[in-house]
């Protein structure tokens, strides 16, 4: 009854065969392939103890994916599972830098793999780097390193955070990957502080580069045991500690969590996420597969604002073009003119709104007009954002609206991008970001409409 139907399968997007995945990992451009790795549980659709999984392209579209790269050790600091870190190039080899846990799967430390060709071999130290969170320090969460040139050295932050307090991110230095010197906090902040964004008391997954002329801490808000949302700060950094200036989120809609990145050849920095499957526990382990994720998204700041969009590679997907250029368009004239039947599009659009307009557009409408997906810019409102709230009959998913902020102004420009595969939808509205599982109908037109 719940079971995931093939035309709702991800197929372009990366998964797992079967079972659970979910954070990505470690991305790195190597011996002229992209890997990407990703926490992967072989063994059921539900979260379990993780290895790392692996996936290798070489155009950033069409990735295959390869046997597990990680995988606990018995009696090792990785024996509960190799949780989330990142990879980074030394000495003509790859370093892994992960989150290991004990037996117990009490005590979190930083293990390190190192590995050369493929990246399908890896040899384990056999002790962490990182044995724990500093002394005297009683964080609610210590994982997920993410490592940086910086100058000679290495910079590493941790993800952390002390309950009733707030999130924090953790600085250590290094010369050599191996032997880590704790610096003090990077960034913390209050978990009651909400102006202009509310980040909990724990951050998972941190990111920390430079970005033009500043540098982004991103982080993945965990709180109360929950997964919240990806955010991030713009600002200052003297080499020891973090002044941001501005703050948002990283992507605006709800199926989307633990974003890592990397600089890849060209110096763009590329981007993935989590997206989870937005179902109940009955229908995911029915369906027998869980999560995916997103496509590679560039990061670019551009007059202090962060813009985020699809890799121009996926433009390498498309097959045959559907344009039309006019004012509005009525259902029939969509249906004719940018058919989209099958569960994977990519539309493009670019739209000049009157004043005071609402403009919508139906994505994955079915023939009655009872499902349908909703992409919408309200200029009176200086809202856009995306409604599954009826994209589905069904009662095991869920839905909702996803509102995003933006200074939409009359007879202005606005540029709408969606990438639709089975069962997940990437929306982008003039560089912001909204990833959702709909889990509506095959999509059948596509519609705008005056509001």
């Amino acid at each position: 009854m719940y079971g995931m139907t093939e035309s709702l399968r991800p197929q372009v997007h990366v998964r797992a065969g079967k079972n659970w995945i979910n954070d990505p990992n470690g991305p790195i451009f190597w011996n002229g392939a992209y890997h990407l790795f990703f926490q992967h549980n072989p063994r059921s659709p539900d979260w379990g103890p993780p290895n790392w999984g692996h996936a290798v392209s070489i155009d950033l579209v069409r990735w295959t994916v390869l046997d597990d790269a990680l995988t606990p050790t018995p009696g090792g600091p990785d024996h509960g599972g190799c949780w989330s870190g990142c990879t980074v190039p030394h000495a003509g080899q790859v370093c892994a830098l992960y989150t290991g846990v004990d037996t117990q799967g009490s005590s979190h430390a930083v293990c390190a793999a190192v590995s050369d060709g493929d990246l399908t071999q890896w040899r384990k130290l056999t002790e962490p780097v990182i044995p724990g969170p500093p002394p005297g320090m009683e964080p609610v969460g210590f994982r997920d390193p993410y490592v940086l040139r910086h100058g000679d050295g290495w910079l590493c932050v941790m993800g952390a955070g002390v309950a009733s307090v707030g999130g924090s991110a953790l600085l250590y230095r290094s010369d050599d990957l191996v032997t880590w010197e704790y610096v003090g906090p990077l960034y913390e902040r209050d978990c009651s502080a909400d102006d202009p964004i509310w980040t909990g008391e724990m951050w998972e997954c941190p990111q920390f580069f430079p970005l033009g002329d500043r540098y982004l801490l991103g982080i993945s808000v965990w709180h109360a045991e929950q997964t919240q949302y990806c955010a991030y700060f713009l600002g200052d950094f003297d080499g020891t500690r973090f002044s941001p200036t501005c703050a948002g989120r990283l992507d605006f809609g709800p199926d989307y969590y633990a974003a890592t990145s990397m600089r890849d050849p060209r110096g763009r920095q590329l981007m993935w996420g989590w997206s989870w499957e937005a179902l109940t526990t009955e229908a995911r382990r029915e369906s027998g597969l869980a999560g995916c994720l997103t496509v590679p998204r560039v990061v670019t700041l551009q007059d202090e604002t962060l813009l985020i969009e699809p890799a121009e590679e996926l433009a390498g997907l498309r097959g045959t073009h559907v344009g039309h250029h006019a004012g509005l368009v009525s259902r029939d004239e969509a249906v004719m003119l940018a058919v989209v039947s099958k569960p994977c599009y990519d539309v493009e659009l670019e739209l000049v709104p009157d004043a005071a307009q609402r403009i919508e557009l139906e994505l994955h409408a079915s023939g009655d007009g009872r499902e349908r997906t909703v992409v919408y810019l309200d200029i009176s409102s200086g809202e856009a954002g995306v409604d599954t709230t009826a994209s589905t009959l069904a009662t095991f998913a869920r839905t909702g609206v996803s509102r995003a902020r933006l200074p939409l102004q009359p007879d202005q420009p606005v540029r709408v991008r969606v990438l639709a595969d089975g069962s997940i939808l990437e929306v982008f509205i003039d560089g912001q970001p909204c990833a959702v599982r709909p889990r509506s109908s095959p999509a059948t037109s596509l519609q705008r409409s005056r509001g």
